[in-house]
């Protein structure tokens, strides 16, 4: 079963394994933050040690500890999905409201601008960064007014 985990879904395993490594701490700081040892850390997570595999409990943990958004990209991946950060803290309906006409605004006057370089199929790298970042914005404040207007 390990061995199916990590050849079948080598790419999420890959990228939890990336992510572990490169969070403040590593694996140490996972290891103390779990109550785990770091060896059967380093070990279950090692994406060419198909004897073992994290349970789903430390697969989860670490997820979270290192907020590890490429290995949930990965699994949404799965299924055709993409996942989106969005922070929920200073939400309410006037803001969540408000945030959406503005973003959408804004993301309708960068789309316009790019629109002729849409047509000719080339976006310079300036302009690649705009537009995902207010896709982005617009995506996260999309999903808070759809949660205010679910009641959530």
């Amino acid at each position: 079963m390990s061995a199916r985990l990590k050849t079948h879904h080598a790419a999420v395993i890959r990228t939890i394994h990336s992510e572990i490594k490169r969070a403040p701490g590593g694996f140490q700081a996972l290891a103390q933050a779990t109550g785990r040892n770091a060896q059967v850390l380093i070990n279950t997570f090692n994406p060419a040690a198909v004897e073992t595999a994290p349970s789903l409990e430390a697969f989860l943990d670490a997820i979270e500890f290192v907020r590890a958004g490429g290995t949930v990209n990965a699994v949404t991946g799965l299924v055709d999905m993409v996942a989106v950060s969005v922070e929920m803290a200073d939400s309410s309906p006037g803001n969540d409201l408000q945030g959406f006409l503005h973003v959408s605004k804004e993301l309708g006057e960068e789309l316009n601008e790019g629109e002729g370089d849409l047509e000719k199929g080339r976006f310079d790298a300036d302009e690649r960064v705009r537009m995902i970042r207010e896709l982005d914005e617009a995506i996260a404040c999309a999903v808070r007014l759809r949660a205010m207007l679910r009641g959530a």
